[in-house]
């Protein structure tokens, strides 16, 4: 495997871009991994469609840069944007639909956090790869994020309930 891959994106904060980033990210891991199906890189496009809507809803009218780096054994994905203001996890009220996207994010990657620029921010994520790209995760992704969030979200309610 090559040690260090690139690819960068440009988009249109407009409601067609998280797609658009799934689509994009998805072909590319495509190339440098013939024969990879979308569900072995499930759990990148999640995160890429996220940071994306974050930056759609959040960043308004303008350029969104999206950046996905294969790094040894991590996928590095960053997302850049015009909007200064900082991310934030939180807890959605029960039976919500929005507000998810961050607690996504952090659940699914082995990191993330965001960097403040002088024109807005990135917010990145860094992701552990498969060990064998080209065949598809043991469990369902469904699966496993249930099992995630649901083992993640007690933590979190604790340390909210701590800190507040």
């Amino acid at each position: 495997m090559r040690s260090t891959m690139e690819a960068c994106w440009y988009l249109h904060a407009e409601p067609s871009a998280p797609a658009q980033a799934r689509h994009k990210v998805l072909a590319q891991l495509q190339r440098w991994y013939p024969g990879l199906g979308s569900d072995a890189a499930d759990g990148l496009l999640l995160v890429a469609s996220e940071l994306v809507t974050n930056s759609v809803v959040h960043a308004g009218e303008g350029k969104i840069t999206v950046t996905l780096r294969i790094e040894g054994r991590h996928a590095y994905l960053e997302v850049q944007d015009g909007s200064t203001a900082e991310p934030r996890v939180r807890e959605p009220a029960e039976g919500q639909e929005n507000g998810w996207g961050l607690f996504l994010v952090e659940t699914l990657s082995s990191a993330w956090g965001s960097t403040p620029l002088h024109d807005g921010k990135k917010v990145w994520a860094l992701m552990p790869l498969a060990e064998d790209l080209n065949q598809p995760p043991r469990l369902p992704l469904l699966g496993a994020l249930a099992r995630k969030v649901r083992s993640a979200r007690p933590r979190l309610r604790f340390c909210l309930l701590t800190v507040a």
